[in-house]
């Protein structure tokens, strides 16, 4: 898809074809038109994030209402947070992939945008690439179980067990990863 904001609506328009897929009301100056395509919450998936201004007044939207209508910085994302992801970051108006690290600092030589960067070729302009080939790796890092008010010798049926989970993949996952321990606890072992 692509995503566009003028003087009087945002629209997302289907990629290939052109065809307007979505339209809502959106009224801004120039300065603050342009949407952007990050992952602004750190969740793992992309957010659209745009500029919009109740002082333009020249735009006669028909289906804009008062109680809806925003002033300020709007960011949009997929309320199952099902959409691709991409970088963090976006530091310019002129953004490009190479011009800008993922911790935002700036390279002292930029790479050649053009050019194949980290093996991939993304040679585009104020687009955010997403994460092709990645994945998560969750890891154990560290284990402890315990098993509170047993004393020595004796074996009690409560235990606690404690793990640390590392994600040492390339591509983040959001909250509310589900951990779960199977065996078998009963003959003393």
């Amino acid at each position: 898809e692509v995503v566009y904001n003028d003087e009087c609506f945002f629209r997302v328009y289907d990629g290939l074809a052109g065809t307007e897929l979505a339209k809502f009301a959106s009224e801004s100056r120039t300065r603050i038109e342009y949407p952007i395509v990050a992952d602004a919450d750190n969740d793992g998936n992309a957010e659209i994030i745009f500029g919009t201004s109740n002082e333009s007044g020249f735009c006669n939207n028909a289906d804009r209402m008062a109680s809806e209508y925003n002033n300020g910085i709007e960011m949009w994302g997929d309320a199952n947070d099902l959409w691709v992801s991409a970088r963090r970051i976006w530091n310019q108006h002129a953004y490009h992939v190479t011009n800008v690290t993922e911790g935002g600092s700036i390279p002292r030589f930029e790479p050649e945008s053009w050019k194949p960067y980290n093996g991939r070729l993304y040679n585009t302009y104020r687009s955010n690439p997403r994460s092709f080939g990645v994945a998560p790796n969750l890891v154990v890092q560290a284990i402890q179980i315990t098993s509170p008010g047993a004393t020595c010798g004796q074996l009690n049926d409560e235990i606690e067990i404690t793990v640390q989970i590392s994600n040492i993949g390339d591509l983040r996952v959001g909250p509310g990863v589900t951990v779960a321990f199977y065996g078998d606890w009963g003959g003393g072992t």
